[in-house]
């Protein structure tokens, strides 16, 4: 069933695609390559301004 639903729903798309109505969002043009290597973040500020810590975050 599942992959009867992914073949509808991509011939769908493929054929909005191919007769330029554009009513899905499809993945468009991409960067090349691998993005630059950086450690994750160790705190993160909220909305209001509160940072959250590493050890608030890991709880």
């Amino acid at each position: 069933r599942n992959a009867l639903v992914i073949i509808a729903a991509t011939s769908v798309a493929y054929s909005a695609e191919v007769t330029g109505h554009h009513f899905f969002s499809l993945t468009g043009k991409t960067a090349k390559g691998v993005p630059p290597f950086k450690a994750p973040p160790l705190s993160e500020t909220v909305a209001n301004g509160t940072v959250i810590t590493f050890s608030d975050i890991a709880k």
